[in-house]
């Protein structure tokens, strides 16, 4: 790769253009500098967040258009509806509430608190504060929007509030992500940062597949939720590097066995939580169908 641009760079053409804008050439050696924070590190999280939030506002366009990817959403919920089990069902229903908006609060509230622990105030204020305003603006870009959830009888677990942006894809987003980037900050090694990399989007794609397997969301719902989640991140990981680039925060992280603290309480309020409502769902089932067969008698 490095001999291919020193060939593109040599070239008469390259090298005359170079002599005609130093000022532009100057600035794009310094967006693509690796020294600096304000080099690449800060061109690839402004290019992050702005893609993520142009794939949001086109998804809200698509939506209002009823564009292909809108049609869309039907066909793969009725697939998906053919494909239900039992089993999955039960599955799903507990992974899903590892997206929980209220467990999502929980870990990074755990997590920022660690985080001021840990000599990174800033850090762990700017975390939740970003998180917070994340999960606020899908909520009420839901109450704009207001988009109705798929049918009744499509859904396995009754949801009744507006559909898009999806808040659990929101919450995933974030949430897995920030525990990717913190432990990523452990690990020098190029193969163990790809694997959490891995892990952090199977993850994420576990809970959006949950969503459209019980019938709760479509799809566009998800990737729209994630694309809010991700911009959040993407803006939290930047001010957390420019705290320790300013030298206001230490480069040091918190440890493994922290981070593995803050995900046993997500898990622990996720199973907790899992419980609660699914012991609901069965006491109003079992509730319905004793009033059906009482009018029945």
């Amino acid at each position: 790769m490095s001999k291919i641009i020193d060939f593109i760079k040599k070239h008469p053409d390259v090298q005359a253009f170079l002599k005609r804008h130093p000022k532009a050439v100057n600035f794009l050696n310094a967006r693509t500098s690796k020294q600096s924070f304000f080099g690449i590190h800060l061109t690839l999280l402004a290019v992050s967040s702005a893609y993520c939030l142009w794939f949001l506002f086109e998804t809200i366009r698509d939506y209002f258009t009823s564009d292909p990817l809108i049609l869309a959403d039907v066909r793969i919920m009725n697939l998906l509806y053919t494909l239900r089990t039992d089993f999955g069902v039960k599955f799903f229903s507990t992974i899903t509430y590892f997206g929980e908006p209220v467990v999502g609060v929980l870990a990074i509230l755990v997590f920022s608190v660690l985080l001021v622990f840990n000599k990174k105030r800033y850090s762990g204020i700017a975390t939740f504060f970003i998180f917070f305003s994340g999960e606020a603006f899908a909520y009420i870009l839901k109450k704009l929007i207001q988009r109705p959830r798929p049918d009744l009888l499509m859904q396995a677990l009754p949801e009744t509030s507006y559909s898009l942006p999806s808040g659990h894809a929101t919450t995933v987003a974030f949430l897995f992500g920030f525990i990717g980037y913190l432990l990523v900050k452990q690990y020098r090694s190029k193969t163990m940062r790809f694997l959490i990399a891995l892990a952090v989007l199977a993850g994420v794609s576990i809970i959006d597949y949950s969503r459209l397997y019980l019938g709760v969301h479509y799809l566009s719902d998800v990737l729209a939720g994630n694309a809010i989640g991700f911009f959040a991140l993407f803006v939290t990981i930047g001010f957390s590097e420019w705290f320790i680039y300013s030298k206001l925060e230490e480069r040091q992280s918190l440890s493994v066995s922290k981070i593995m603290l803050g995900l046993v309480i997500l898990s622990l309020s996720a199973l907790a939580l899992g419980a609660q409502e699914t012991g609901t769902l069965k006491h109003i089932k079992d509730l319905s169908l004793t009033t059906v067969q009482k009018y029945s008698d």
